[in-house]
């Protein structure tokens, strides 16, 4: 199952959702909803970073998904859904430009 983040989505390129970085990290963390991945991808697609498994504790630590990118980079969030049922849902926080 995926789910989209609660940001602008990008383009038709649903389950992602697209933004703008100022620079360095990103982290990401989920307020409630079953366990999940989330992996940093570059929206036109090819590159993408490894999954990030958030657990089913809600809330969970903020997590870095990774590190130094440049400013003005543009990334989308990709995530996959553990949860049981298919209509389970999820919330989360993305904070960007952290260093």
């Amino acid at each position: 199952m995926q789910g989209v983040l609660a940001l602008t989505v990008c383009g038709n390129t649903l389950p992602v959702a697209c933004r703008h970085v100022g620079g360095t990290n990103i982290y990401v963390r989920k307020t409630d909803g079953p366990e999940i991945d989330v992996k940093w991808r570059r929206c036109a697609g090819g590159a993408e970073g490894s999954a990030v498994r958030l657990q089913n504790a809600d809330p969970t630590p903020y997590v870095r998904i990774d590190t130094n990118f440049r400013a003005s980079t543009v990334f989308c969030l990709s995530a996959k859904s553990y949860g049981s049922n298919t209509t389970d849902t999820w919330n989360g926080t993305v904070k960007w430009n952290v260093s």
